[in-house]
């Protein structure tokens, strides 16, 4: 009996030794690299070293500049010739990827505090409300929408409503074919946060590796609308802890303009998956 007791601490402290600590910033790697770094879908996904005067060449400070660079459309950037921006056609990397790098998702840790009463209704009332203020920004008008008529918040949207003889020209129903929306799913509890995030403590993330996970979506047919500027849009008016994951080619800069290389926004910044030299 004695021995048994005397080998339990040591059974205890291996097991903590085993836990997984929170994940810490890494200076070297990019910011989007940190974020799937910290929620763990990371598989696949790496950095992509590009020359600093490169970069900072497209002033753009919401990234779209270098989302066109990035996936060829070379005829929006003036001034630059195929041969300097083939440098950054940078998403050649990412061969067959699978999920969940393969698809959009909402990636986020909502402090302790604020999922009192439920984090996934919480997380699509904060979502809502983003997506409202984010759209009215871009000149529109929103219109929220909620599943089920109204009672369930694993999914919600706002429509875009423009007005006559627009892309979002809104008809008949009050409605248009210009929206965002988003897909809640179950949250985990967590004892430590990623630093990432930027607060201490306990958190409920939204996993993107998940089976069934949170994301956003656009319509299946874009009519012409930047999907990326509409989603920078919303995320300046989301807190610091909410990211979306744009996967490659999965949103669109303006009609058949698909956004072909990974990468994360976050409260009105675009970030790639790139360091620079």
């Amino acid at each position: 009996m004695s021995e048994k007791l005397f080998v339990l601490p040591f059974v205890v402290l291996l097991l903590s030794a085993c836990s997984v600590s929170p994940v810490s910033v890494d200076p070297k790697a990019s910011f989007a690299l940190n974020v799937v770094k910290a929620a763990r879908m990371d598989h696949r996904l790496k950095d992509k070293l590009l020359p600093k005067d490169t970069v900072s060449s497209f002033t753009d400070s919401a990234g779209f500049g270098l989302a066109y660079a990035a996936s060829g459309y070379t005829t929006s950037l003036p001034g630059f010739n195929p041969t300097e921006v083939i440098g950054l056609n940078f998403a050649a990397w990412l061969l067959a990827p699978k999920p969940p790098s393969a698809r959009n998702s909402v990636i986020a840790w909502m402090p302790d505090s604020l999922a009192a009463g439920g984090a996934e209704d919480n997380l699509a009332d904060i979502l809502l409300e983003g997506a409202s203020q984010g759209v009215a920004a871009l000149g529109y008008t929103a219109k929220k929408s909620i599943a089920g008529g109204g009672t369930d918040k694993s999914g919600v949207g706002v429509y875009l409503l423009g007005p006559e003889g627009s892309l979002c020209e809104e008809n008949k129903n009050g409605y248009s074919g210009c929206w965002t929306n988003f897909v809640i799913r179950d949250a985990k509890q967590k004892d430590q946060t990623p630093e990432i995030a930027g607060f201490n403590g306990g958190s409920w993330f939204f996993d993107p590796k998940a089976s069934n996970y949170s994301r956003f979506g656009f319509p299946k047919k874009n009519a012409g609308l930047n999907e990326l500027e509409i989603l920078v849009a919303v995320s300046q008016f989301l807190p610091q802890w909410v990211y979306f994951y744009v996967a490659p080619r999965k949103i669109n800069l303006g009609h058949e303009q698909p956004v072909k290389a990974p990468l994360i926004v976050n409260q009105a910044q675009v970030h790639y998956f790139i360091t620079t030299e």
